[in-house]
């Protein structure tokens, strides 16, 4: 995307066929190409930790946003969320917790990858959560 950030695994729609099909036109490997959020994060977990990827955007409709992101978060990923992050303080208390770390929250108009892109180049040249990674997993809706 830009040259710093590659999209290396995925679950890219809302259907398994969508999701595969998405995949593959964005060219991912089909062993890191998941029909499904839930077989994505089984199918990274599987992965020696150097192999798994740097952060999960989690890029679908509003209220899926929790129970993702937790998920992962839960797992040990780094996430990276659209506003609103959650749907209650509760639920952005249980998610902290989880992490263990104050999230960073992006805006909408990041559905945009070159813009997911610029503003995590950003918040992480500006904040103490280390280097920018070299791998990326996109998770989202292309028909939403």
């Amino acid at each position: 995307m830009d040259g710093e950030i590659s999209l290396v695994a995925g679950a890219l729609s809302s259907t398994e066929e969508k999701a595969l099909a998405s995949g593959r036109a964005w060219g991912l490997p089909e062993s890191r190409n998941y029909g499904f959020w839930q077989r994505m994060q089984e199918g990274e977990l599987s992965l020696p930790q150097e192999d798994r990827v740097d952060f999960v955007s989690v890029v679908v409709p509003n209220h899926l946003h929790f129970p993702i992101a937790h998920t992962f978060v839960g797992a040990g990923f780094n996430v990276v969320l659209d506003k609103p992050m959650v749907h209650s303080t509760e639920q952005a208390e249980r998610l902290v917790e989880v992490a263990g770390v104050r999230p960073r929250v992006y805006y909408q108009r990041s559905r945009s990858p070159d813009l997911v892109v610029r503003r995590s180049r950003f918040e992480v040249s500006h904040h103490p959560v280390g280097p920018p990674g070299r791998e990326c997993l996109f998770f989202g809706y292309n028909d939403v």
